[in-house]
């Protein structure tokens, strides 16, 4: 699924990527009496110079990045990049 937010910073992307994650950790699924956790995975992207679709594109590749890299996190692309220190920041150009 997506969560659009506009006129929303790249901190809260993140702040809401992790929000579910967390969310999602902390609530055991009940499955016929079984109870499984589930994982979340996000990718976020903020830009000012893209389409939707552009943006769209740039979210499922950081998707894709936080799955290869361990899954269960949030990677978040952005131009310019929030803060280049941030261990999790992937930047990636389409």
């Amino acid at each position: 699924f997506m969560i659009l937010m506009p006129h929303s910073d790249v901190a809260a992307a993140r702040s809401m990527g992790e929000r579910v994650l967390r969310d999602l950790g902390d609530t055991p699924i009940d499955i016929g009496g079984s109870f499984a956790q589930v994982t979340f995975s996000a990718g976020a992207a903020a830009g000012i110079d893209y389409s939707p679709e552009a943006l769209q594109h740039r979210a499922d590749l950081a998707l894709y990045e936080a799955k290869r890299s361990g899954r269960a996190r949030v990677v978040v692309v952005a131009d310019p990049p929030p803060h280049p220190a941030a261990a999790d920041l992937v930047h990636v150009r389409p």
